[in-house]
């Protein structure tokens, strides 16, 4: 029997789906340590996901309040996935200007504002922009009695911590300001949010007449296709082994999965609106405190993966269980500490009051001692704390005798007893946890070599860590080097188990996870397939039926009829295969020719001599001069593209320096200024590259906003006149191209990498035909299939994922 799931990735109040189908044989589940049928996740008796009704446009609000003072935001830009029971689609609109409400907040400097956005769950990214305007940059003819419109003004920005509500001092002048908040939230969309405030008494009456016309926004709705394949399972980023060594947490870039270690069963897995960056089971194990680089921290039931409860704090939330487990102890950033009652949830005690500053976050790491007497927290000396653990009381003659507190340090403590391992890149000493006093100090040649944090076993008797070679253990007691282990490396979260004689969390290049004995070396269980299947920005090749990856070390050989793995070998990357995205556009389509650039020293007469830089064609083999094109390139062109027939050459500068230009390759003789400047801004071209017929030239542009934001743009230029045929913004909502574009064989379709999607144009749209979703993390390369019929994107989640275009073209509407 086949059974098709459909995941959707939720959030509280909104549902964030990334419907992504995949196939499951329910007859012949295979369990993980085999080569599964590939698949987004693997076969699992239960997949956590809260179901929730759909939520469609209008847009969720938000607020500003300042002085007790609160004004409603107007929504600007925004790209929103809308999901209703007729309908999958991205919904964008990129208005040219910018909307406020009619009238300002009247405040006076300095102010402090707090910002309210509409989801339970903090965005994923969020941006505080600042614009100083004046009544002249008021746009005129806007049939609306609520909504002012504005032109863009230069300003600043900066990222603000990932909360609901969030708070920031301003110190500007007096003047007129749009305020302007840009979220976005993981498979739900991204949103600007608009305000108006006019710091100190300004004028209402413009100094002069406007002269800026309204042109109204326009909304672009585009069809969302998800992958009908899926390549790997993406690399682990962290993992946790539960005390009593039956459950083994791992974060994967779609989300939370846990494993019984006995059999390395799949319990359950579920997706967060954040990557987890921290997990903490409970003593006995029945619970999961989840954490994130947001202000939420969810505690999980285990043996579900349900949310129990979430606790509400500062960004960079993480949760440390005491070692009777009765409290929860929370810290990140601003400093906060907080001890929480670990059956309720219910607050007992602060220990240090929020106290964020905009300029440093404060993090602040707490932790018990292995007793549950003391509470510490800190990693270095200057900020070092304790406090006694029942009355909270702080304890200030604690004097940790730190050797090298000028050094980056960092302060592991041990969880059988009140001793801290201190390692500062040349040392590792350990430390009394009551007196502060020095214990004895670790030696080994591995020391300097440290790359992972300290892992302590559970009895306190054994220190690990991943060095730039492998493996390093250090037995306590005589504090010596006891073991080295080469070819594996060390996965955050790595865990003893409880017998200190096996280290859980050791990837191995054959893209295994393993948990491996340390007196025999032998590997007692594994999970295969959680390594990336391909490199960025992306190898692979095309056949009538197999497709081929390289992930760096591995070839990989895969069925993408069906989405099986056929093998898997360490191989260095094949000769003559398509480099980077298809092929390197710095080399001509026969491998025998590139472009180079070539220094020129000229006499300027007075014993003054100037470098000049031209662009050349040499031989690909032996770097030998062929010939230099005829103009100077004094700023120097970076990115260049062949034109199939290598007759031409497009070449532009990713530093907006100089201007973009075709030249002949027989001659160097320059044939065309493409005309690459828009609203008199600079651009700065990221990718160039031909259509297979040569006809038309494609170039991925970015232009600084007002704020420093970066707006993306696609334009097209007739490759024999020059003369730009269309720029392609719509559906981009100003972000820029993350992936180099990709022609389809046939020249039929152009594709781009934006963010965590891949957007598809036919050759003679504006509008997008469709949105290609679901990859986790950004896109980093776009390949077609030799027929034109499939779209592969790899990312950097670590898979690959494969769209069929027939199945493009039919759910966006489209006759082929």
């Amino acid at each position: 029997m086949r059974i098709r799931v459909i995941l959707l990735f939720a959030l509280p109040g909104l549902l964030v789906a990334c419907a992504l189908v995949t196939t499951l044989d329910a007859t012949n589940s295979e369990t993980e340590s085999s080569s599964p049928s590939l698949q987004t996740l693997p076969p699992s008796t239960a997949i956590v996901q809260p179901l929730l009704t759909a939520t469609a446009l209008p847009l969720p609000p938000a607020t500003m309040t300042i002085d007790g003072k609160t004004q409603l935001a107007e929504i600007g830009s925004f790209c929103w996935r809308d999901k209703s029971p007729l309908i999958y689609s991205l919904v964008c609109s990129d208005p040219i200007y910018i909307p406020t409400v009619m009238d300002s907040l009247q405040i006076a400097t300095p102010f402090t504002a707090t910002f309210h956005l509409p989801p339970d769950y903090p965005p994923q990214s969020l941006v505080l922009a600042m614009m100083d305007i004046s009544l002249k940059d008021e746009v005129t003819g806007v049939n609306s009695p609520d909504i002012r419109y504005w032109q863009a003004e230069p300003g600043w920005a900066g990222g603000l911590p990932l909360k609901t509500d969030v708070s920031y001092q301003f110190q500007e002048g007096d003047g007129l300001y749009i305020v302007q908040l840009r979220a976005s939230w993981k498979d739900i969309g991204r949103v600007d949010y608009n305000f108006l405030v006019q710091v100190g008494k300004g004028s209402t009456v413009p100094s002069t007449p406007p002269m800026i016309s309204y042109q109204p926004p326009v909304t672009t709705t585009i069809p969302l296709v998800s992958p009908a394949l899926v390549l790997g399972k993406g690399a682990v980023t962290q993992m946790a082994l539960s005390p009593d060594g039956k459950l083994w947490s791992l974060v994967s870039p779609f989300g939370l999965s846990l494993y019984s270690t006995s059999d390395q069963a799949l319990l359950w897995t579920r997706s967060f609106p954040i990557m987890p960056t921290t997990m903490a089971f409970s003593p006995d194990s029945r619970f999961l405190a989840v954490g994130s680089e947001a202000n939420v921290l969810s505690i999980l039931d285990a043996s579900t993966g349900e949310t129990l409860n979430t606790i509400i704090g500062e960004g960079h939330i993480h949760g440390v269980w005491s070692p009777d487990g009765t409290r929860l102890l929370t810290s990140g950033d601003c400093e906060e500490i907080k001890i929480w009652d670990a059956a309720s949830i219910s607050l007992i005690h602060t220990l240090i009051q929020a106290q964020c500053n905009p300029v440093t976050p404060g993090y602040v790491d707490a932790f018990w001692s292995g007793d549950s007497h003391r509470i510490f927290a800190g990693a270095a000396y200057r900020n070092f704390q304790v406090w006694d653990a029942t009355s909270y009381q702080p304890l200030p003659d604690y004097q940790p005798q730190i050797p090298n507190p000028a050094f980056p340090s960092e302060l592991v403590p041990s969880p059988a007893q009140n001793i801290f391992a201190y390692w500062d890149g040349a040392s590792i000493e350990l430390l009394d946890g009551i007196t502060g006093g020095a214990v004895m100090k670790l030696s080994g040649a591995r020391i300097d070599q440290i790359a992972t944090p300290l892992i302590w076993s559970f009895d306190g008797q054994r220190l690990a860590a991943g060095t730039s070679s492998g493996l390093a253990v250090w037995d306590v007691a005589p504090g010596k080097e006891a073991i080295l282990l080469s070819g594996y490396s060390v996965l955050p979260g790595t865990s003893f188990t409880s017998d200190g004689e096996t280290l859980v969390g050791l990837s191995s290049p054959d893209g295994n996870l393993n948990a491996v004995n340390l007196a025999t070396e032998k590997v007692e269980f594994s999970l295969g397939g959680l390594t990336p299947v391909s490199a960025a920005p992306i190898f692979l090749k095309w056949g009538s039926s197999l497709l081929q990856t390289y992930d760096g070390v591995n070839l990989w050989t895969w069925n993408f009829l069906d989405g099986k793995q056929v093998s898997r070998e360490a191989a260095a990357l094949p000769s003559g295969w398509p480099m980077a995205y298809s092929q390197d556009h710095n080399v001509s389509a026969d491998g025998t020719r590139k472009v180079g650039s070539i220094t020129e020293t000229k006499d300027l007469g007075n014993g003054m001599l100037q470098e000049v830089h031209r662009l050349a064609v040499v031989d690909a083999t032996t770097n030998q001069l062929q010939v230099m094109m005829q103009e100077a390139d004094e700023n120097g062109r970076d990115i260049s593209a062949w034109s199939p027939d290598g007759s031409r050459i497009v070449s532009g500068s990713g530093l907006g320096l100089a201007s973009t230009v075709v030249w002949e390759t027989q001659t160097g003789k320059l044939l065309l200024t493409l005309p690459n400047s828009f609203d008199g801004k600079t651009t700065y071209t990221t990718d160039l590259t031909w259509s297979p017929d040569g006809g038309l030239i494609a170039g991925a542009n970015l232009i600084i906003g007002p704020s420093g934001e970066d707006l993306g743009s696609i334009v097209l230029w007739d490759a024999s006149t020059g003369s730009q045929v269309r720029v392609l913004t719509s559906g981009l909502n100003g972000a820029r191209i993350t992936a180099p574009l990709a022609w389809s064989p046939d020249g039929q379709w152009l594709a781009a990498g934006v963010g965590s999607d891949v957007l598809v144009w036919g050759r003679d749209q504006e509008q997008p035909t469709a949105v290609l979703e679901c990859h986790p993390g950004s896109i980093s390369g776009i390949s077609w299939s030799e027929n034109s019929a499939m779209l592969a994107a790899n990312s950097a989640d670590g898979t690959i994922m494969i769209w069929d275009l027939d199945s493009i073209v039919r759910e966006a509407g489209v006759i082929k």
